[in-house]
């Protein structure tokens, strides 16, 4: 059985048996919804151009759609965390049943940007860009290098596939290392169910999940390579650090206090120190478990 799966179903019995299916499907429809938002902004430019108006306007569509996927997503993860004391006085041990959906489907509008981040925009309008003031957003960055341009090409697709697989990697080792009901943040809900985590990695990364979305994020913004695919990047960054900051960390030196601060001043929360690069390949590569 799936690591913390049968915890999850327990707290979530309206998923228990095969309907748990349910969940990933419903996952995968969000992420789904999120990226053809997202696309059909990138199609905006195109559409509205033929009608006239203000081209600087339109092309900044793109950058809208992603600002509303990842405002959204936030959002949506956010009410987790913002509604727990309320839902469990209203709800008790089905409290956390009441908003998961809620919880699930911001971050896979969270995922689907990391995703959305290996999508070539520009290809939905073609014709908009090669006439548009701001074509600079979306030439590959390499073209303004007058020598190695193919040197660097190849050096940025190593590095998109690199991140990417790292990305991934991190994602599914912290599924199989913590379980269901430990990164669906069940034990919010219930923490005095809650085992203390003191696995190595959380000596290098305070959120190795996150980090690894962010590191698949930036596999696409490397595979893409544009102006404009690292304007989306930092985006990206930006709606992580906020949420960690005003949302989870915020719940975090509540419950923990000081000794939660020092922790946060000793372990960053997204980059690895070079000093600590061993442990961390050490957790993607399942040599230590402690």
């Amino acid at each position: 059985m799936f690591k913390g799966l049968e915890v999850f179903t327990q707290k979530v019995p309206v998923l228990s048996g095969k309907r748990i299916i349910l969940l990933p499907l419903y996952a995968f429809s969000i992420i789904f919804l999120s990226i053809s938002v997202m696309i059909g902004f990138d199609t905006l430019p195109v559409m509205l151009g033929l009608t006239g108006g203000n081209p600087v306007l339109f092309a900044l569509l793109p950058l809208l759609g992603e600002l509303i996927v990842c405002v959204l997503g936030f959002v949506l993860a956010g009410q987790m965390w913002v509604w727990k004391d309320k839902l469990k006085a209203k709800y008790g041990p089905l409290a956390y049943q009441s908003i998961f959906l809620v919880g699930f489907a911001g971050i896979s509008c969270v995922f689907s940007l990391a995703l959305n981040m290996f999508v070539h925009y520009w290809w939905f309008s073609r014709v908009f860009w090669m006439f548009s003031p701001l074509k600079f957003l979306i030439l590959p960055l390499e073209s303004y290098l007058p020598f190695a341009r193919v040197e660097v090409a190849v050096i940025r697709l190593i590095l998109a596939f690199f991140f990417t697989v790292t990305g991934f990697t991190m994602i599914i080792r912290s599924l199989f290392t913590f379980g269901l009901d430990y990164m669906s943040v069940l034990y919010l809900y219930y923490p005095q169910e809650n085992k203390v985590q003191n696995h190595a990695i959380y000596s290098v990364l305070r959120h190795p999940t996150y980090t690894g979305a962010l590191l698949i994020g930036l596999g696409g913004m490397f595979y893409v390579f544009t102006l404009y695919s690292v304007i989306f990047y930092l985006v990206f960054l930006a709606g992580f650090c906020i949420h960690i900051h005003f949302v989870e960390e915020r719940e975090l030196i509540a419950r923990f206090g000081q000794p939660y601060r020092e922790y946060m001043k000793q372990v960053p929360a997204f980059i690895v120190k070079p000093a600590k690069l061993r442990h961390f390949w050490a957790f993607l590569l399942g040599i230590t478990k402690h």
